[in-house]
């Protein structure tokens, strides 16, 4: 079972209430940007495709060593 408690979660491409919700009953804290100081999940919509959606949050997640870059899919699939 993924420790979501006081961990940053922060979607891209896509926004889910009930994904939000549920993660924010995990004890995650729902953030609209990436802030590279905070351990936290960068969750995209589709596998990453990088050519096609590389964004400025997917650039700060991926250069920062606290921010775990996943698709939805696998995230969800992470919880359980």
């Amino acid at each position: 079972m993924l420790n979501l408690y006081g961990k940053s979660v922060i979607f891209s491409g896509f926004y889910d209430e009930s994904l939000r919700t549920t993660l924010e009953n995990k004890g995650a804290v729902f953030s609209e940007s990436v802030h590279v100081k905070n351990d936290a999940y960068l969750i995209t919509r589709d596998p990453l495709d990088f050519i096609e959606h590389f964004s400025g949050k997917l650039k700060l997640g991926m250069m920062s060593k606290n921010i775990s870059v996943v698709d939805r899919d696998s995230f969800e699939k992470m919880l359980g």
